[in-house]
């Protein structure tokens, strides 16, 4: 079982575009989980698309394992879950969560904090966007918009399937709010939004 003690925590301060200091958190996940999670066949037989979602929120190990399974390192030569055209690696993933947004740094498996907002509301009209205890945002750099949406397609079908498994509810969302979503994301120009994915526990 994982403790708190495994959560290292580094104060960073960036400048908004106000100009003024804000503190946001560096947070080390947990190992992944490597142990049995049910078998692939049955995992594709569960898999669906899911639009409501519970209270209940994800803890740090099922987060850790979900964006490991999306994009993580799974080899000491540094190669990931997901295949990329040339082994670019161009495919990066944010969570967002009530309490703010996350980049999950693959390589380092952490979570670099890029905005202390609640930054659902940009995911969409739809209520369920915004009461998934958690939505991951799918962002490439390929210069090929066709390769970074085949990227990022491996990699939330990595997820559902993970969710599968553990009987969590996702779904998989095209419309959004991508310029402003970008913006509070501190995205660069080369950074393209390619499509979002909403995660929790299904309706209590």
């Amino acid at each position: 079982m994982y403790i708190k003690s495994l959560i290292a925590a580094v104060i960073i301060s960036v400048t908004v575009a106000s100009g003024a200091k804000a503190e946001f958190v560096t947070q080390s996940l947990p190992k992944p989980d490597m142990r049995g999670n049910g078998a692939l066949m049955q995992c594709l037989q569960k898999r669906e698309s899911v639009r409501q979602f519970g209270r209940r929120a994800v803890s740090e190990q099922i987060l850790a394992d979900m964006l490991w399974a999306a994009v993580g390192v799974n080899r000491q030569n540094g190669k990931r879950t997901i295949p990329t055209a040339l082994n670019s690696q161009d495919l990066t993933v944010y969570v967002i969560k009530h309490d703010g947004a996350w980049q999950y740094d693959a390589k380092k498996h952490k979570l670099i904090q890029v905005s202390d907002r609640d930054l659902r509301p940009l995911l969409a009209t739809q209520d369920y966007a915004k009461e998934a205890a958690l939505d991951l945002v799918y962002v490439s750099t390929s210069d090929e918009a066709l390769i970074g949406a085949m990227h990022a397609g491996s990699a939330y079908q990595n997820v559902g399937l993970y969710c599968a498994c553990k009987g969590l509810n996702n779904v998989v969302r095209g419309y959004f709010d991508k310029e402003d979503l970008a913006k509070a994301l501190n995205l660069c120009e080369n950074q393209q939004i390619m499509v979002t994915q909403a995660v929790g526990w299904p309706e209590d």
